[in-house]
């Protein structure tokens, strides 16, 4: 069964003619997890990338050229939720206990 899964996202059947958007992102995010040669060539600098781009850099890779002043906890906190991970807090929505009818905004803290 798995193999079905795998050949769907690594090739493309002949009798396709207009595949659905999620369907063409899923083999995109297959043939890019599984292109070793492709990650080798690139090496850890997409996520070095990432984290000087989207979350505000990190003083241990950057050293002196990293700019403390424009760090922002609360933005890196936001971009870190925004990939579905939580750090320090986690929130969540869940169907109110006093009416069902309707839901509230949990914010909880992280146990490890």
């Amino acid at each position: 069964m798995c193999y079905l899964h795998i050949d769907l996202l690594a090739t493309t059947p002949a009798n396709e003619t207009n595949p659905l958007e999620c369907v063409k992102n899923a083999r995109i995010l297959y043939s890019s997890c599984v292109d070793d040669v492709q990650i080798e060539k690139d090496g850890v600098q997409p996520i070095l990338s990432l984290v000087d781009t989207e979350f505000g850099g990190w003083p241990i890779l950057q050293g002196s050229s990293w700019n403390g002043s424009t760090y922002n906890l609360s933005n890196l906190l936001f971009k870190l939720r925004q990939y579905n991970y939580n750090v320090i807090f986690g929130i969540n929505t869940n169907i109110d206990d006093q009416n069902s009818s309707s839901h509230v905004i949990v914010v909880s803290e992280i146990n490890s």
